[in-house]
């Protein structure tokens, strides 16, 4: 079940488990645009490490295909 939390900016976000992180959004549908998104460790720990790494060098972009924010561009 996803969580709802707000941001920073006082929006609303959900926020997803791990486990229920895969390649269909939350229909049930797969995302036509997934050959854009990131691909990312399983590991908890390694996405972790990860993502810390990738936030130094890259900004997140939402897709348009599934509206996550599962695209990482180099900052520039």
């Amino acid at each position: 079940m996803a969580e709802r939390r707000t941001g920073a900016i006082g929006r609303q976000i959900r926020v997803m488990p791990s486990h229920t992180m895969t390649r269909r959004n939350h229909d049930g549908i797969v995302c036509p645009n997934e050959h854009a998104h990131t691909l990312q460790p399983d590991r908890y720990l390694a996405w972790h490490e990860w993502a810390n790494k990738k936030t130094k060098t890259h900004i997140q972009v939402r897709c348009p295909g599934c509206d996550r924010l599962s695209i990482w561009k180099p900052r520039g």
